[in-house]
């Protein structure tokens, strides 16, 4: 009884000054017995100083305490007789039993009072929220639990020490991505260098463009420029030395434990609350989006078509309906390789479907989804991508580097959730492949894409950002590697032949995948079970990769890199694209705002001015972007390190203290 009433008073310590039930309680428990504190080191020191001279007293107390015992043995045998036989009522309805029956009465009845006001004031809290929530702003999101003791690591630190400042958190960030930037615009001046000067060596390169520059002109052999212009190659030497000691940093007092554990908890949230979603208490009264896996086009794009729908349904709180029986991929159906959404609803009703428009997303019974492409007037769906939660950007933004990724790869991840056959089918495949980390996965497109959607890439021009991406890595720890020594890679194309390619040309490397999925891949057998089956492998490993180099332009690489997010890492910087910046097709425009002034040095170049929107067209990954500035509508080059991020966000229907609470419709 205590403990249940300590336990009441703890968690209803916020209203305890204005409950009278509470007072009355606390004055109760204030009444008992002390517990004994055990002795400190300082009074047992005086009792044994004194125990000699106390000795005779110990006696003397010893033998009148026997005495006295002697003497209530007696008076035992000789009255306890006389008292049962006199006694007509059982012991439990004494007068003391009979009073702590009526104490444990009185308390279940306060127990009672208070769980009624904890209801009137959640109801209050409730009206509150709605009626001003400009008051709830700062309110901590799924708040951690109360402990009692402080947890310590190895070093004697407690969690509390160990957890770094909000701003702490976006400094560092800040400081990684402006040091990749770095590495980008030294490797783009060596690149182009080696271009100008037709050198396939970095040395060779400068000393000839040195021999140039001396005779056009006039310079002395020992003039300060040579030394300038040879030591610029440690440059690219250095910038991956600061990238390493940003990775220490990030990685310094289990920061990237806590931010690990933290994605993990938010992620879990967000799954369990798409299964609520998908999975209504009452169908036929549930609000429905229907979605039909029609769109024609490859695997990746079909996806993130269903990524679309199943978004939208989530910010607009209906359950999706996919009508994915005719699939193309597969006579069987989705459910011949995923999940099915729903367990309870999976049928919408037998009625005429809405547009989809926002106001029939408001109050429609029943709309369809359509394509995302042939939505033009997107400022009405502020939640399409790359926005994120209102309610989430201060947490996300202390533990991903990039929140737009993170968020789809959640919808990704419920979609792609295997059936059981697919899932022994991915354990044999990583075991036969041998698959291991540390590992780097390229995605290799050849065949129709090169014609439609992207230029050609050689297998030189990706195994120079996996060289790359070990070299730092074994900076950064030099056991990095296993015993072998060995570099692995996972490779995912199109064209069989790549296999020969890269083992003919990188023999020191080790090359995981498979020739089979890659002759599924071709255009004549894309539309077949094998090919469906080899692409969600490829998918599969890739986004289990440390690594991914490919190409943004592709479908199947964003869709493995959104995945990738949802392992519980922060992975937003594990990837080098060899063309376009990360995007979700139709998605609202992707600004970035000017954090710097810059005057133009060319033509190619475009006026920032502090404060800007650039809406971004792309990164070409040597130090400089190119985007059109909305102030003054001239498209050009600028700097990658002067601006940053202006992100989209929205509100979700859910009440964020409590995850699975619906506060809007």
């Amino acid at each position: 009884l205590d403990r249940a009433v300590e336990n009441c008073l703890v968690s209803f310590n916020w209203s305890k000054r204005s409950s009278k039930s509470c007072n009355q309680i606390s004055n109760w428990l204030a009444k008992r017995p002390k517990r004994v504190q055990p002795l400190d080191a300082s009074m047992r020191s005086k009792i044994d100083n004194r125990r000699v001279s106390v000795m005779p007293r110990l006696v003397l107390t010893f033998i009148g305490t026997s005495c006295l015992l002697w003497l209530a043995y007696v008076l035992y045998l000789v009255i306890l007789p006389s008292f049962f036989e006199s006694s007509a009522e059982p012991y439990y309805n004494s007068d003391v039993d009979q009073h702590l029956l009526k104490r444990l009465e009185e308390a279940i009845a306060e127990v009672n009072t208070l769980r009624q006001q904890s209801d009137s004031i959640q109801q209050a809290f409730d009206v509150l929220q709605k009626q001003c929530p400009q008051l709830m702003d700062n309110r901590n999101f799924f708040p951690r639990p109360r402990v009692t003791a402080p947890e310590q690591n190895n070093h004697g630190r407690t969690q509390q020490q160990r957890r770094i400042s909000p701003s702490h958190e976006l400094i560092y960030q800040r400081l990684h991505l402006e040091l990749t930037e770095l590495g980008f615009a030294i490797r783009g001046v060596f690149e182009g260098l080696l271009k100008e000067e037709k050198q396939d060596d970095a040395h060779q390169a400068i000393a000839k463009a040195y021999q140039r520059l001396k005779r056009q002109h006039q310079l002395k052999e020992n003039n300060i420029f040579r030394i300038y212009v040879l030591d610029f190659y440690n440059l690219n030497i250095i910038s991956r030395k600061l990238i390493t000691q940003s990775l220490k940093l990030g990685e310094a007092d289990d920061r990237l434990q806590l931010r690990s554990a933290r994605l993990r908890h938010l992620g879990n949230a967000v799954q369990e609350q798409l299964g609520r979603l998908q999975n209504p208490e009452k169908c036929h009264v549930a609000r429905k989006l229907t979605c039909t896996l029609n769109k024609s086009c490859g695997f990746g794009c079909q996806m993130h078509h269903v990524t679309f729908c199943l978004i939208v349904s989530y910010y607009t709180n209906r359950t999706m309906i996919l009508r994915g029986d005719r699939w193309s991929y597969s006579s069987r159906g989705w459910t011949s390789v995923f999940k099915p959404l729903s367990e309870t609803c999976t049928e919408a009703e037998d009625v005429p479907p809405s547009m989809f428009t926002a106001e029939d997303l408001k109050k429609s019974f029943l709309v369809d989804a359509p394509i995302v492409d042939i939505i033009f007037d997107k400022e009405q769906y502020p939640y399409l991508p790359l926005s994120f939660p209102k309610e989430l950007a201060d947490e996300l933004l202390q533990v991903h580097s990039y929140p737009p990724v993170w968020w789809i790869g959640q919808f990704v991840r419920y979609l792609m959730r295997f059936v059981d056959s697919v899932k022994l089918d991915l354990d044999e495949k990583l075991e036969t492949y041998g698959f291991r980390h540390p590992i780097v996965g390229i995605h290799v497109r050849r065949t129709d894409k090169l014609l439609s959607e992207a230029s050609f890439h050689s297998v030189k021009e990706y195994m120079e950002e996996v060289e790359n991406w070990y070299d730092v890595q074994m900076l950064h720890n030099d056991s990095f590697l296993p015993a072998d020594g060995k570099r692995a890679v996972y490779v995912a194309t199109d064209e069989p032949t790549v296999f020969d390619d890269l083992k003919r040309e990188y023999p020191n490397y080790l090359f995981i995948g498979s020739y089979e999925v890659a002759k599924s891949a071709t255009a004549q057998k894309r539309y077949t079970d094998a090919s469906l089956h080899g692409i969600i492998a490829d998918v599969h490993f890739l986004s289990l990769c440390d690594f991914l180099v490919c190409t943004f332009s592709s479908q199947v690489c964003r869709l493995a890199y959104e995945l990738m997010q949802t392992r519980g890492d922060d992975m937003a910087y594990a990837f080098r694209s060899l063309d376009d910046v990360y995007y979700f097709g139709g998605q609202h425009p992707h600004d970035v705002t000017a954090l710097m002034d810059h005057k133009p040095e060319g033509p190619d170049e475009i006026e920032l001015k502090i404060g800007d929107r650039i809406g971004i067209a792309g990164n070409h990954w040597n130090g400089y972007s190119k985007g059109v500035n909305r102030r003054t509508q001239k498209s050009g080059l600028y700097p990658s390190y002067k601006v940053e991020e202006a992100w989209n966000l929205a509100e979700t229907p859910y009440d964020w203290i409590y995850p699975f609470k619906i506060v809007r419709d």
